[in-house]
This record gives structure tokens, sequence and C-alpha cells, in this order.
């Protein structure tokens, strides 16, 4: 954390450039984002045409599938539009476009992680948005755990995506393997996590994180719990840690291009 504010004036003027970057195209740079927000709303409607003919899901109603969907849209896209250089790092370690980070003051892992950003993340924002002020209206408490929880979960996508794609720092030819592993954690983490039997649970609160990613701030939002904020909060830190640490191991594995040794 102590590197995110030490190089907050960094961040903020490369996020302000990526961002004027990506929309410099006009209405065209859009488009990304209003079909993703389109894909959200059909994915939606799937839900409440089930709910149309069930009451509940294990005891969940239509409000917590969507406050589900929303939670993990939004962080999704936060971490897209922010953090769109996690998504790429594999690419950029197999081509040697990491080097270009690699003499910049600071961090490598901030230049890295805040070198890009994706536009479809942004439908994927307002979807998560659109989603709160259904379901809160104008409930300021409610808000507030919305955000507390995207803040988290957000924090979460970033840290395991920066997991994920460091595999390309020990083997060569995994960007499709990295993005396929990381679509398996968003399709997890927007499933209705509360039906899954208990050893399932464990996991998906310890090996795969996707029960803080969904299960547990649902649980949050709706209880309105505080305390229930700290494991939020408390895994996100500790995945934040172990990607660090994860990434720097890796750079130590790093060649231009990374062809040798693999």
């Amino acid at each position: 954390m102590k590197y995110l504010f030490s190089q907050r004036d960094y961040i903020l003027a490369v996020l302000k450039a990526n961002i004027l970057e990506a929309l410099a195209n006009g209405f065209a740079a859009y488009i990304p984002a209003i079909f993703m927000f389109i894909q959200n709303i059909i994915f939606m409607s799937i839900w409440v045409v089930f709910f149309n003919y069930a009451d509940n899901l294990y005891g969940w109603t239509l409000k917590e599938m969507l406050l589900l969907t929303g939670i993990v849209a939004a962080a999704f896209g936060t971490t897209s539009v922010l953090c769109g250089g996690a998504y790429i790092l594999n690419q950029n370690v197999q081509s040697g476009a990491l080097d270009n980070l690699l003499c910049r003051p600071g961090s490598v892992l901030i230049s890295a992680v805040f070198s890009n950003t994706r536009v479809a993340g942004f439908g994927d924002i307002l979807t998560g948005l659109a989603i709160c002020a259904y379901v809160s209206g104008t409930d300021l408490s409610a808000w507030f755990f919305f955000v507390s929880c995207l803040i988290g979960v957000s924090l979460l996508f970033g840290s395991v995506i920066v997991i994920i794609q460091s595999v390309g720092f020990w083997r060569a030819n995994t960007v499709t393997l990295s993005d396929a592993l990381f679509e398996f954690v968003i399709i997890l983490a927007s499933q209705p996590q509360h039906g899954f039997p208990t050893l399932a649970k464990v996991l998906i609160f310890t090996v795969v994180p996707v029960g803080f990613m969904g299960l547990l701030p649902v649980m949050v939002f709706t209880s309105q719990s505080l305390l229930l904020l700290l494991p939020l909060f408390g895994a996100a830190i500790l995945f934040a840690f172990i990607a660090r640490a994860v990434f720097y191991k890796g750079l130590e594995q790093y060649k231009s291009g990374n062809l040798v040794g693999l």
C-alpha cells in the first residue's frame, strides 16, 4: 500500500493519459462499453426469468442475485479501467514489452498494472451502479456498503489477475492459459456460491478466493454489517501482498522476451 501512496501522482498521471488515449477515437471508443453493458443486461434477464418461476434459490431472491452480478461486474470493470495492464502482463512478459517498464523509477509492478486501460470496463461499472441504484435507491448506508465492497473486491480481482498472469515468468506460451484461468474465476465469482457444499466453500475462501468476491460482499450488503467488512478487506490486503511477492519472484526469472530458461 505504501507504494501506491508514494507514487500517487505518477499513477494519477498515467491513468489520465491512458483514459484520454482510450477515448481519443470519439464515439467509437465507447462502443465496447455499450456492448458490455448490453451483455450484462442480457445475462441479468436470465435471472429475472428464473425468479418469475421460482421464489428463491437456496434462500436467495432476485435482489441477492442482482447484487452479486452488480458487485462482480463493477469490480471487474474497475480493475479493467484502472489496472488494465494487469490483464496483459503475461503477454508483455512473453513479448519482452516489460523491458520498457524496468527503466522507470519506482515499482515495476505498479508501472505494469497501471500501463493500460480497457474501455469495455466502463460498461461493467455502469452495470454495477445501475443495479445498486435499482436495489438501494437513495439509501446512503446501502451505497456506503456497496462502495466499500467494490473497493475490497476490486483489490482482490487485481491481485488475482496479477498472480494468474505472472505464470508467464516461468512458462512460455501461457497467455491463453492465463486468460482462461481468469475467465474461470469470473464465472465462478458470478455464481450463487451459498448453495455450494462445505468443501467447495472452504476452497472458494482459500485457494480460489471467489467467496470473498461474490458471496461475502452480498452478505455484507444485505446485512449492512461493518464487522463483515473486516474479513473482506483482510483477504484483499493478504492477496495483494501475495500478488506482489509472486510478481517479484517471477521478475527474478525474467529475460527480454522471457525466452531464456524456459
